[in-house]
């Protein structure tokens, strides 16, 4: 039986595509949801802030325009106040924020681990998605934040790929009969990465950083949003993840596989990483995001995901 959404009380709306997620996220999720005007409430009054009506897309946090400034915190008069659902991940990922400050990625003002809330600089939209330059754009944009975060690169308690190993072992019954020559292809991409991990080339995770998460300073400067906290990880994991998506241009690619392979190379020569490796966290990740946006109620979407990596279950090599 299908839950019912979280009722949110006006004036305070939820983004579609987040009410989706929280319908199929469990009570835990709903109960924040309905937590949510009082904590807006609070916030804005502790940091001086007005808001506006809620972005659109966001499928695990409320982000919302806000303006105003305190007197002795020299903050924009624009700025954006986004709420997540705290977890384990909280305070490692507001740590990666706090670390990075700004650099390849968003700035944050302020910052309230407990009740998950980032007060932080207003960007602008990024450019248009291309797969012809936004990849390469996220590229340089990781390249400044693995540099300001190297202090946080250490060996994590779970290898990213064990940890993706679980979550397939996990979700894959959400497979369609079709998509499960996938889902075993992932298995073998991730037990690969596993035996090649080195823990003298790992980085700090950005964890996310797909082209819907690049935005734009005011001068120009691509930045990232959303970093994730998941810890330590090879680079080629974070660019795996750049190429994750773009399901309709692989869909409708006549040869997706060498149309992958080209832009894995292209961001190899960009970041001095291995081709071969990126390609495999891709095919890794475009499954198990698959699985996971199923889990979560967005269907269509996740069989996109999947679809694709039918298509492009490219193998090292």
């Amino acid at each position: 039986m299908t839950a019912a959404p979280p009722d949110l009380p006006a004036p305070l709306r939820l983004p579609a595509r987040l009410t989706t997620t929280l319908t199929h996220a469990g009570p835990e999720a709903r109960a924040w949801a309905t937590r949510l005007p009082a904590l807006v409430s609070d916030l804005c009054e502790r940091w001086g802030l007005t808001v506006g009506d809620p972005y659109e897309g966001g499928a695990w946090s409320l982000v919302l325009p806000a303006s105003g400034a305190r007197a002795t915190g020299g903050w924009p008069g624009e700025c954006v106040l986004k709420l997540v659902l705290p977890d384990e991940y909280t305070a490692a990922q507001f740590r990666v924020l706090d670390e990075a400050a700004g650099r390849g990625c968003v700035r944050v003002l302020a910052s309230d681990v407990d009740r998950g809330a980032l007060l932080m600089e207003r960007l602008r939209p990024g450019p248009a998605e291309s797969w012809d330059t936004s990849p390469g754009l996220i590229a340089g944009a990781l390249l400044k934040f693995w540099q300001a975060t190297a202090s946080l690169a250490v060996p994590p308690a779970r290898h990213k790929a064990e940890g993706l190993l679980g979550l397939l072992d996990e979700l894959g019954h959400l497979a369609e009969p079709r998509h499960r020559p996938a889902v075993e292809a992932a298995r073998d991409l991730a037990r690969g990465r596993l035996r090649a991990y080195r823990p003298d080339r790992l980085v700090c995770s950005h964890g996310d950083p797909h082209a819907g998460n690049l935005m734009v300073r005011d001068d120009g400067e691509p930045v990232l949003v959303d970093a994730d906290g998941t810890g330590g990880c090879e680079p080629e994991y974070d660019l795996g993840v750049v190429l994750r998506s773009w399901t309709t241009e692989l869909l409708a690619a006549d040869d997706p596989r060498g149309m992958l392979r080209a832009k894995a190379s292209e961001l190899a020569q960009q970041t001095g990483c291995d081709a071969p490796a990126i390609l495999a966290w891709a095919g890794i990740e475009r499954v198990t995001t698959g699985l996971y946006l199923r889990r979560l109620g967005h269907d269509e979407e996740g069989c996109a995901y999947l679809d694709s990596a039918l298509r492009t279950n490219v193998r090292p090599g």
